[in-house]
């Protein structure tokens, strides 16, 4: 699997569009709705065939997923996969499945020469289980193609978190 997503990794060489950074905003708002909302399967449907959803180990948030170890890098069939878990219960670390609150701020987009917007944008999941609540913030990094009926479809995101160590979590087995 290619870094198709290398722009919006990279820092930008021009200040971002507001309006476009506006609507890339809302389109945020409502993939996290769909997570927080348990609407998984919707969710998924945001997603192009060949899309890649990464999450690199807190000591390589720069890795390179053909090189480093990530705690997440799937394309379309293994996120397919986790979301079919999640749902079906078979996740055991998620079942019954926790109470999530994804906070998204910070939103800039581009519109790269490909067509293609490229999204930085600053996360924090809230994640309720039992008697623990666990935060994750970090920041998202985006590739978005337009189209589909929310608007956007994605076809790379990295969720980089800005945390030291998964301490005290110990994993992540929530969508971020």
């Amino acid at each position: 699997m290619s870094t198709r997503n290398e722009s919006a990794v990279a820092a930008p060489a021009q200040m971002a569009d507001a309006e476009l950074s506006r609507e890339v905003e809302l389109f945020l708002y409502h993939d996290a709705l769909l997570l927080d909302e348990w609407r998984l399967r919707e969710w998924f449907a945001l997603f192009t065939p060949d899309c890649e959803y990464l999450i690199p180990t807190t000591d390589r948030p720069d890795g390179d997923p053909e090189h480093d170890l990530f705690f997440v890098r799937d394309d379309w069939f293994l996120l397919s996969q986790r979301v079919d878990a999640l749902v079906d219960g078979t996740a055991w670390t998620e079942s019954p499945h926790s109470i999530t609150k994804h906070m998204v701020n910070n939103v800039m987009a581009w519109l790269d020469p490909d067509g293609s917007v490229a999204i930085r944008a600053n996360f924090v999941v809230y994640r309720s289980a039992l008697s623990t609540v666990d935060v994750y913030p970090g920041s998202y990094r985006m590739r978005l193609l337009r189209g589909g009926p929310a608007g956007f479809e994605i076809q790379s995101r990295r969720c980089t978190l800005a945390l030291a160590q998964l301490r005290p979590h110990g994993r992540v087995s929530v969508i971020l």
